[in-house]
């Protein structure tokens, strides 16, 4: 038997949000009180600090987030938002070699931005020394080393 929904409207007052349901079979009013501010006001004070705290502590511990970002980057919908992230990026940065590759062919290379615009050869191994936030301000340390000469 299949319910037939007649009307469903929904009304948000100040405070109340009221849904109204009328089908086939049966009338529903339902009220439900959603008051955010009163959320807010508890998570600025000292105790609803300490809970928020403990629960995000316990959902880190649980794994979930993890989880949940693993499945999210092997999504579809993950796959592309990465590609994109990478595309834009890339189409930032430009290619002028400042130097000619100074090392030998045995030796792997990456071509480092050390700006948006110049690149410079330096061994893969110390490339990768250095990888995350603050990746060309202490890759520089090792450029000025082998291209300039100082400590």
């Amino acid at each position: 038997m299949k319910r037939i929904i007649l009307l469903n409207k929904q009304w948000n007052y100040e405070k109340i949000q009221v849904d109204y349901n009328l089908s086939s079979k049966n009338i529903c009013i339902s009220t439900r009180y959603t008051d955010i501010e009163r959320g807010k006001t508890y998570q600025k004070t000292e105790k609803g600090k300490k809970i928020h705290q403990k629960a995000c502590e316990k959902y880190r511990q649980t794994g979930k987030q993890k989880i949940v970002q693993k499945r999210y980057r092997q999504s579809e919908k993950g796959k592309n938002t990465r590609r994109k992230h990478i595309a834009k990026r890339r189409r930032n940065l430009q290619w002028i070699q400042m130097f000619e590759n100074p090392f030998d062919e045995n030796v792997k290379i990456d071509w480092h931005h050390i700006n948006d615009i110049y690149v410079i050869a330096i061994p893969r191994e110390l490339h990768r020394l250095h990888l995350g936030k603050f990746h060309r301000e202490k890759t520089m340390e090792i450029i000025k080393q082998i291209y300039l000469g100082r400590d």
